[in-house]
């Protein structure tokens, strides 16, 4: 299983490569200079999530519903992967707490970025459709992906370089 460690590093890292410099950028042109759902920090309301679709125009959404929506479920696949196989790589049996700990958070991140993923879709499909709930829980879960990515990437780099610092 370990031997598919670096290849899957490197496809999430590709992945999210082409996802910022070509899928963030091209939809940051489409909308005239709107962010995305997917990197949005700031609360939104209902008519600025149509407003940007609005701003997108047919060829952006339908950019956002076909490239760039491949491209945002094989980057969470691949890093989810990426994280439990280092995690798995540089914590012992005799640690399997933790590491099952970190599994888990790793898991929630998953989980949280195919929900949001869902949910930009189904804005994306019906503009109409959206309303103030459905905009407050995308959003809630687009926080809750970044602060679950953040915390199992900085576990799984911190374990990565006490590890090289073990064997340098």
């Amino acid at each position: 299983m370990q031997r598919f460690f670096w290849p899957v590093v490197l496809l999430a890292a590709g992945t999210y490569g082409l996802l910022i410099s070509w899928g963030a950028m091209t939809l940051h042109q489409a909308a005239g200079g709107l962010p995305s759902f997917d990197i949005r920090f700031s609360a939104y309301t209902a008519d600025q999530a149509r407003a940007y679709i609005e701003a997108l125009g047919e060829t952006g959404r339908a950019f956002y519903l076909g490239p760039v929506r491949i491209l945002d479920t094989i980057f969470p696949l691949s890093f989810t992967l990426a994280l439990v196989l280092g995690y798995f790589r540089w914590i012992g049996r005799e640690r399997s707490g933790i590491r099952a700990a970190l599994v888990l958070v790793a898991l929630v991140y998953l989980v949280c970025d195919m929900w949001e993923n869902s949910g930009v879709a189904a804005m994306l499909l019906d503009p109409q459709a959206i309303d103030p709930a459905m905009v407050k829980q995308i959003h809630l879960v687009t926080l809750a992906k970044w602060f679950y990515a953040l915390f199992a990437l900085a576990a799984w780099l911190w374990l990565g370089l006490a590890n090289w610092r073990k064997r340098g």
